[in-house]
């Protein structure tokens, strides 16, 4: 029952996910052409508030009402179920409102301020505009997480795609290419396909989620502080991240021009790093994000109904299975990673960046699995400290180590951080547990595939000169024999053995 809840919400939001995905990258595409890249711009450029106000008005309810509600679905309480929707509605669009009030009145003074531009005064607008949208999407994705229902969540992340290209394209053909109203066209698209997923949500929530609540001693103020004791933590970590990721995507560009760099050339290795190397390591999460997302609930529901083996078993089964995924990904990057940067990219600094980053794959698919355990079992407020020190730990590399040593020492950062916070997260896990997620031998166990795999095809790349060279035909049989090495893993009995074990 579990092994199937799992496999099939991850197919599904996983599919919803990848198709997203690769609608937005032919949709920015298309844009590119009709509105032109300054119009683009200047939409990136007011997203970074948005997505602030978002964190605040959404990232940590969304979280805490799908713990509560998988808890309240594990007791059998209607009652408790509809009580905390309605109070996390009700502090989404109250808190969502206020914002985009603030925004709405004081756009002009950001724009001319802050973003340094006139022109995005109406784009804060239209963006506060979808902003309660939005957050009540979002804080109805965490009830239906809570309540099991996947497909509803992945149908709703269609629909709001879908509605975004469809309102974009149509607008460009009304507007005849009038160029001037371009980045309006975007925002434009947000609302609309935020609105239609908002309203989709809405329409399968059941009759009776705002039904007359009888008189309970946990209702509007005790159900209000158990959502802000999950919600504030994790939304102030949000928000510390956002201002933190503006902050480095600020200095990284000059401490690379204090290495040496030209101001073309810091800003054409930010690019290749920002935006083709590591979305292309990120591509992957969309499996581990989707798997992260349904373990917040089940791991709820287990603690609830105190069935301390489901949830050791099933956060064991979960971290060493995107454990593996990240290093048959590591593997794979490390060994074509110049051939990928080539072909997909035509550059061989972005190639050089793939192969150096990959050890970060295990780390970051692994983080996100954990996580989503972490979240289940409550440690949020001790998962927001310890995200925004391993942040921290980054900045610390970009401040000290770039200037010195360029792109160079800003890979160790990424690298030294994110094991960091791998490391940190599973010594809470432990305490969470009362017990040790595995032993040595057992964290060992899946990175001798990956050993094995890369000597070999070190050594067939050596002596099989085609195998290395800048070619699809190359790049598949690496991927092949890679699946073939990790596939037998599995197959040899690894995951039955841990399975027993708990």
């Amino acid at each position: 029952m579990v092994l199937s809840y799992l496999i099939k919400g991850t197919f599904w939001l996983t599919a919803a996910g990848l198709i997203t995905r690769t609608a937005g990258f032919f949709y920015k595409i298309f844009l590119s052409r009709i509105i032109g890249a300054e119009e683009i711009g200047l939409f990136q450029l007011c997203m970074p508030l948005y997505t602030f106000c978002l964190a605040a008005a959404s990232g940590g309810i969304q979280t805490a009402l799908s713990r509560f509600i998988a808890e309240a679905e594990a007791k059998k309480d209607p009652e408790e179920t509809r009580c905390f929707l309605r109070i996390a509605l009700f502090l989404t669009f109250f808190i969502s409102l206020l914002l985009a009030f603030c925004l709405w009145c004081f756009s002009d003074v950001i724009a001319v301020r802050f973003l340094l531009e006139t022109r995005c005064q109406w784009l804060l607008q239209l963006l506060a505009l979808s902003l309660p949208f939005c957050a009540g999407h979002a804080c109805l994705i965490g009830y239906f997480l809570g309540k099991k229902q996947a497909g509803i969540t992945a149908l709703s992340q269609l629909i709001e795609q879908g509605v975004r290209i469809l309102t974009a394209v149509l607008c460009c053909l009304f507007l005849s290419g009038r160029t001037t109203h371009g980045a309006s066209v975007l925002a434009l698209g947000t609302l609309a396909g935020e609105g239609a997923a908002c309203l989709y949500c809405l329409l399968h929530l059941p009759r009776l989620s705002f039904g007359r609540l009888h008189d309970k001693p946990l209702y509007i103020r005790p159900v209000a502080k158990h959502i802000f004791a999950i919600a504030a933590p994790l939304s102030l970590c949000r928000m510390m991240l956002c201002i933190l990721q503006a902050i480095e995507a600020a200095l990284l560009p000059q401490q690379l021009q204090r290495y040496g760099l030209s101001a073309s050339d810091a800003l054409s290795c930010y690019g290749i790093l920002s935006g083709m190397v590591l979305p292309l390591l990120l591509f992957p999460t969309a499996v581990t994000g989707s798997f992260g997302m349904l373990l917040l609930p089940l791991i709820s529901e287990a603690q609830t109904l105190r069935h301390e083996s489901r949830i050791v078993s099933v956060s064991k089964i979960s971290f060493f299975g995107s454990l593996l995924l990240g290093l048959f990904f590591s593997s794979f990057f490390f060994l074509s990673g110049d051939v990928v940067g080539r072909l997909l990219f035509d550059s061989e600094e972005a190639g050089h960046c793939i192969r150096s980053l990959a050890l970060l794959c295990p780390l970051l698919y692994s983080s996100t699995t954990l996580t989503g355990i972490l979240h289940g079992l409550g440690k949020t407020a001790a998962l927001s400290v310890q995200s925004t020190a391993g942040f921290l730990l980054r900045l610390l590399f970009v401040l000290f180590a770039v200037p010195r040593f360029g792109l160079a020492g800003y890979v160790p950062g990424l690298l030294v951080s994110q094991l960091f916070l791998v490391i940190a997260t599973l010594c809470l896990l432990g305490e969470g547990l009362q017990q040790p997620l595995f032993s040595l031998p057992e964290l060992l166990l899946p990175v001798l595939p990956g050993l094995i795999a890369v000597g070999i095809m070190l050594l067939l790349d050596s002596r099989i000169p085609w195998l290395g060279a800048c070619s699809w035909g190359s790049l598949l049989v690496h991927t092949a024999l890679l699946f073939l090495f990790f596939s037998a893993s599995v197959i040899c009995g690894y995951f039955p053995a841990i399975y027993e074990k708990n």
